[in-house]
């Protein structure tokens, strides 16, 4: 299982939740969800319950330390702009906000140099899909939580939210 894959289907689990109004999800209910998807079922994956912990891994993190609150209505994941795909994509009040998670430690982000380029183009496909209403980019590192930040439209910084 690559990474680009477990992390579509994360972004898809997430959505799946948050779709049915699910925020603080249990251990029990994301195993439930999880056990549904095509990871814990696809034969070509040879370590499937490894697969299927790194998907709980990943959700579980994400809904601990990052689900925003439910003002923040999700637009959808996966979603393109630009050539770009945004993992997630929220609208709260009359702003948009889009999601980028990262698995692994992250403890170099801010010198990865890989990251920052995705990350500008990230920010740039946002303001030319959503305008001024685009808030920036949520970069979510999940292997180092207190790391994360939003990435503004003018090259700045701020609280993850």
């Amino acid at each position: 299982m690559d990474g680009r894959r477990l992390g579509s289907l994360a972004h898809t689990l997430i959505a799946e939740c948050l779709r049915d109004g699910v925020r603080q999800p249990s251990h029990r209910e994301l195993i439930e969800r999880a056990g549904r998807h095509a990871l814990a079922n696809d034969r070509r994956t040879v370590y499937r319950q490894a697969a299927k912990q790194a998907l709980l891994t990943t959700a579980s993190i994400y809904f601990r330390w990052f689900a925003p609150p439910s003002e923040w209505a999700l637009i959808g994941a996966e979603v393109s702009a630009r050539g770009c795909r945004f993992d997630l994509v929220w609208q709260v009040d009359a702003q948009v906000i889009a999601d980028e998670l990262k698995t692994g430690s992250w403890v170099n982000a801010d010198d990865d140099q890989a990251l920052l380029v995705q990350v500008d183009r990230l920010v740039r496909a946002g303001v030319a899909k959503y305008g001024d209403s685009f808030r920036g980019v949520r970069v979510i590192l999940l292997g180092a939580p207190q790391r994360s930040y939003l990435a503004l439209p003018l090259g700045d910084r701020g609280r993850v939210l």
